[in-house]
């Protein structure tokens, strides 16, 4: 997903380069199964980890109710 400068998210192709504030992967369940939202939610850590540890992460990876957004590259 696109952040534009409106604030909103958009499906990468309807936003111009000149509207792109940042660049999200979005991850959602897919089952109500406990262990589904487990995977995201450590998902969601790794990027925490490996930032406290030094390594060289675009920003943090973040879960909350039932999906999970990291960061990728921005404009």
């Amino acid at each position: 997903m696109t952040l534009a400068t409106d604030g909103l998210y958009y499906p990468d192709a309807l936003v111009g380069d000149d509207e792109a504030v940042g660049y999200y992967i979005v991850k959602l369940l897919k089952s109500n199964d406990a262990r589904d939202r487990l995977i995201l939610e450590a998902e969601a850590g790794y990027s925490v980890i490996a930032e406290k540890i030094g390594l060289n992460v675009h920003g943090v990876s973040r879960y909350d109710n039932g999906s999970a957004d990291d960061p990728a590259l921005g404009p």
